[in-house]
């Protein structure tokens, strides 16, 4: 980073910053560039060991950032401390105005309180990637929030059930009991996406009834999953709104059944996949729903 950049007090645009140690770029000579405007990313949090030094940034006053990426490295040394982290991403609280928040490969083991605070009333979009914690937030208290992404996220035990309403969620990299209890809490879920999720072998009945808004549902990478569900289920009956599902890369995945309103369908790249269905609703006398269907890498498919 250009030496000086910190006085210069009428900065508007300042996209990324690169924290350094000893001369160079600090996070404390944010302080001073209250007239920031749109996105900033901050890089390099893990070389930030004063809180003190975090709370000299004052992003509670930039008002003009509407999106905000906070990136530590994705190496996990000894050099790291989670507790320092904690206190350093305590100290970065934003303005409430802010819209779109990623939090990526920090290692405190929980979240200030500050990432769930209802006053974030303009939060849309909110980003958790290779992070350490064993919490996640309580998400529920964002009155805005509409996408919602959880990225490798291996280490959560713990997801409050306080309802997130009228939000798309998007699990990657997680464990089976996260993606249930994210469902879960979920009141009215109209977007699920599914990458990598660690001990799902299929969605029982209970998942199902936690899906009944879902329109979109997108499986990836799941590759444990050999049954998106029984055939006996009601699945058919329970999923009323489901208009768009994709499922790609599936390696375990044996056999599918549509169900009766799906419009759009795209199997790909599921090499164990033999058997294609449609629910018990479709008949000689129904009238199919599909208008997209496309299929490809499923060799084994008759």
């Amino acid at each position: 980073m250009p030496l000086g950049i910190g006085g210069l007090t009428s900065l508007q645009t300042l996209p990324k910053v690169v924290i350094e140690r000893d001369n160079d770029f600090k996070i404390s000579d944010l302080k001073d560039l209250s007239n920031l405007q749109g996105r900033l990313s901050i890089m390099g949090l893990e070389k930030v060991i004063s809180p003190l030094q975090a709370k000299d940034a004052n992003l509670h006053e930039k008002e003009g950032l509407d999106v905000l990426d906070m990136e530590w490295s994705d190496v996990f040394d000894d050099y790291r401390n989670e507790l320092i982290e904690y206190e350093v991403l305590e100290e970065l609280r934003p303005h409430h105005k802010l819209r779109n928040l990623k939090i990526l490969f920090y290692k405190g083991i929980t979240f200030p309180d500050w990432v769930s605070d209802p006053s974030f009333d303009q939060l849309t979009e909110l980003t958790l990637c290779g992070c350490r914690s064993i919490y996640l937030p309580t998400l529920g208290y964002l009155p805005s929030l509409r996408k919602l992404f959880v990225k490798r996220m291996i280490e959560v035990e713990t997801v409050d059930f306080e309802l997130l309403a009228s939000t798309n969620s998007f699990l990657e990299g997680c464990l089976e009991h996260v993606l249930r209890s994210t469902v879960a809490a979920s009141s009215s879920l109209f977007k699920l996406k599914m990458w990598n999720v660690k001990g799902l072998t299929q969605l029982d009945d209970e998942d199902l009834r936690y899906l009944a808004t879902v329109k979109d549902l997108n499986i990836d990478k799941c590759d444990e999953l050999r049954y998106l569900w029984e055939l006996e289920t009601e699945a058919y009956k329970i999923l009323r709104s489901l208009h768009k599902l994709e499922v790609c890369h599936c390696n375990t995945l044996k056999c599918l059944n549509c169900l009766e309103h799906v419009e759009r369908l795209v199997i790909s790249c599921c090499p164990k996949m033999t058997s294609l269905t449609f629910s018990p609703s479709y008949s000689v006398y129904s009238i199919p729903t599909i208008r997209y269907l496309d299929i490809h890498g499923c060799d084994n498919l008759k």
